[in-house]
């Protein structure tokens, strides 16, 4: 073998040691911080082994959440699994139906739901690229008033983010994926609280449930 082979070779371990030593540094920050996160606020997390990613849920200021890490196929990267982190608030509130909404990066789960047809919101400035399918089609035009289809415009504009809203008749949850490990405290909290007052902002009023969801008894 000549030296610039041997010299090829020892660059590409080098790379992948460095790699590796970075991605175990940043899991163990993110673990860290998912800890202090869970005990801070008296939540469940998950022991796993030392190089695998944790989790987190429970009750956080009146609405169960869950934190983990995700692992999908990127296809931009011939296969390789990127894992990602995901961030969900669980409204405890059902629909009249089931709908999917989210960004451009959502599009693809959103069509594999197959929920309903598409709706297009008669706002001008709802950002055209976002989907929103419901089956139940009286509802989801009562329901996105001018106030909610402004909220959830923002939350889907998130950048490098997938942000995706999903309800059936049993529940309702907002859910985050993005490239960000979490690795601050401070941060994991202040998206976790603007979720939970885009949730309230989100969930059935009184006078709804009992219009659309009225009691079987």
């Amino acid at each position: 073998m000549s030296y610039f082979w041997i010299f090829i070779y020892l660059l590409f371990v080098l790379f992948v040691v460095t790699i590796f030593s970075w991605s175990t540094i940043v899991l163990q920050r993110q673990k860290k911080a998912w800890r202090d996160f869970a005990k801070k606020h008296a939540l469940v997390i998950h022991k796993v082994g030392f190089l695998e990613s944790t989790g987190v849920e429970g009750s956080y200021k009146k609405n169960r959440i869950g934190l983990f890490s995700e692992g999908k196929i990127d296809e931009t990267s011939r296969g390789m699994v990127k894992y990602r982190t995901v961030i969900e608030v669980i409204f405890g509130q059902g629909m009249p139906g089931t709908g999917a909404l989210g960004n451009m990066n959502a599009m693809k789960t959103i069509e594999a739901l197959a929920f309903g047809p598409t709706y297009h919101p008669e706002l001008d400035s709802w950002n055209k690229s976002h989907l929103i399918t419901c089956s139940n089609r009286d509802f989801i035009e009562a329901y996105l008033t001018k106030k909610r289809l402004e909220k959830l415009n923002g939350f889907f504009n998130m950048q490098n983010a997938t942000a995706m809203m999903v309800f059936d008749k049993q529940d309702t949850f907002l859910r985050i994926e993005t490239a960000d490990p979490m690795v601050e405290v401070s941060k994991i909290e202040n998206i976790m609280d603007k979720l939970v007052v885009l949730a309230d902002d989100l969930k059935l009023t009184k006078e709804e449930t009992d219009k659309w969801m009225p009691s079987k008894i």
